[in-house]
């Protein structure tokens, strides 16, 4: 049975930047495939669930959701049922090259449109 990692690790591993250009998605992201690459996340060990270490980063769970499922996309990761996601030990073995995701598109609002439906004054009141 593999045990879960450290739990005070995560905080350390992933200083996150509240204020910065990147999202934070993005930052857990870059962080976890760093230590990924750099052998500072073994293979064969656990990482968080997404619940646990999105309480210990103090970021919505759905940010960790999105980052994990970005990084078992780009074969950095894979789960395990009912078991949690791992470091890919293909990845860190050299045998598998990373695959990349090309950025989605920009993001570009309608002419003449508002970028969230709003209801006007009158249907507000009524």
């Amino acid at each position: 049975m593999t045990a879960r990692s450290d739990t005070p690790m995560w905080s350390r591993l992933i200083p996150l930047v509240f204020e910065g250009r990147m999202s934070l998605q993005a930052q857990i992201r870059e962080m976890l495939t760093g230590a990924i690459l750099d052998g500072r996340l073994p293979t064969g060990v656990a990482l968080p669930s997404t619940r646990e270490l999105s309480q210990q980063l103090g970021v919505a769970r759905n940010t960790v959701a999105l980052a994990y499922e970005l990084l078992v996309d780009e074969g950095y990761l894979v789960t395990r049922n009912r078991s949690g996601h791992y470091v890919n030990p293909e990845i860190v073995a050299g045998r598998a090259a990373p695959r990349r995701r090309p950025p989605p598109p920009p993001f570009r609002r309608r002419r003449g449109r508002p970028a969230f439906p709003t209801r006007s004054r009158s249907s507000a009141t009524s």
